[in-house]
Protein backbone atom coordinates (compact mmCIF):
# COMPACT_ATOMS: atom_id res chain seq x y z
CA UNK A 1 0.00 0.00 0.00
CA UNK A 2 2.91 2.44 0.69
CA UNK A 3 3.86 1.99 -3.07
CA UNK A 4 0.16 2.72 -4.20
CA UNK A 5 -0.09 5.67 -1.56
CA UNK A 6 3.31 7.68 -3.15
CA UNK A 7 1.48 6.83 -6.48
CA UNK A 8 -1.71 8.50 -5.75
CA UNK A 9 0.21 11.68 -5.27
CA UNK A 10 2.20 11.69 -8.06
CA UNK A 11 -1.15 10.70 -10.38
CA UNK A 12 -2.94 13.66 -8.58
CA UNK A 13 -0.28 16.32 -9.49
CA UNK A 14 -0.17 14.87 -13.33
CA UNK A 15 -3.89 14.98 -13.54
CA UNK A 16 -3.74 18.61 -12.30
CA UNK A 17 -1.36 19.93 -14.36
CA UNK A 18 -2.90 18.76 -17.19
CA UNK A 19 -6.63 20.02 -15.83
CA UNK A 20 -8.18 17.03 -15.79
CA UNK A 21 -9.93 16.78 -12.64
CA UNK A 22 -8.84 15.52 -8.96
CA UNK A 23 -9.01 11.83 -8.41
CA UNK A 24 -11.68 12.93 -5.85
CA UNK A 25 -13.73 14.81 -7.81
CA UNK A 26 -17.65 14.11 -7.25
CA UNK A 27 -18.89 16.34 -9.60
CA UNK A 28 -22.01 14.64 -11.52
CA UNK A 29 -20.96 16.87 -14.62
CA UNK A 30 -17.66 15.04 -14.83
CA UNK A 31 -19.88 11.67 -15.26
CA UNK A 32 -20.48 10.25 -18.62
CA UNK A 33 -21.75 7.01 -20.27
CA UNK A 34 -21.05 8.10 -23.84
CA UNK A 35 -18.00 6.27 -24.75
CA UNK A 36 -16.46 8.48 -27.48
CA UNK A 37 -16.78 11.41 -25.02
CA UNK A 38 -15.02 9.56 -22.36
CA UNK A 39 -11.62 8.31 -24.64
CA UNK A 40 -11.64 11.96 -25.20
CA UNK A 41 -12.25 14.32 -22.78
CA UNK A 42 -10.26 13.89 -19.80
CA UNK A 43 -12.69 15.48 -17.74
CA UNK A 44 -15.19 12.89 -18.26
CA UNK A 45 -15.23 9.43 -16.67
CA UNK A 46 -17.96 6.57 -16.67
CA UNK A 47 -17.69 6.27 -12.72
CA UNK A 48 -16.34 8.13 -9.79
CA UNK A 49 -12.75 7.33 -9.18
CA UNK A 50 -12.26 5.76 -6.07
CA UNK A 51 -8.92 6.34 -4.60
CA UNK A 52 -10.42 6.08 -0.77
CA UNK A 53 -9.62 2.97 -0.90
CA UNK A 54 -5.83 3.03 -0.17
CA UNK A 55 -6.92 5.73 3.35
CA UNK A 56 -9.13 2.80 4.34
CA UNK A 57 -6.81 0.00 3.93
CA UNK A 58 -4.37 1.62 5.90
CA UNK A 59 -6.44 2.30 8.60
CA UNK A 60 -7.12 -1.43 9.03
CA UNK A 61 -3.20 -1.51 9.32
CA UNK A 62 -2.83 -2.94 5.27
CA UNK A 63 -0.59 -0.23 4.64
CA UNK A 64 0.31 3.61 5.57
CA UNK A 65 -1.15 6.58 4.32
CA UNK A 66 0.65 9.44 6.33
CA UNK A 67 3.68 10.12 4.38
CA UNK A 68 5.46 11.86 6.74
CA UNK A 69 5.77 8.03 8.14
CA UNK A 70 6.91 6.35 4.71
CA UNK A 71 10.92 5.85 4.87
CA UNK A 72 11.85 5.44 0.55
CA UNK A 73 14.58 5.89 -1.74
CA UNK A 74 13.80 7.35 -5.50
CA UNK A 75 16.21 4.95 -7.62
CA UNK A 76 16.71 6.52 -11.28
CA UNK A 77 17.37 3.44 -13.81
CA UNK A 78 19.30 4.39 -17.02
Amino acid sequence: MVIDRLELDAIEKKRLQEGAPSLWDRNPAHLTQDSEEFKHDPNKNPFYRAPHYIERAAAMGLGVWDTHKIDYQRIVIG
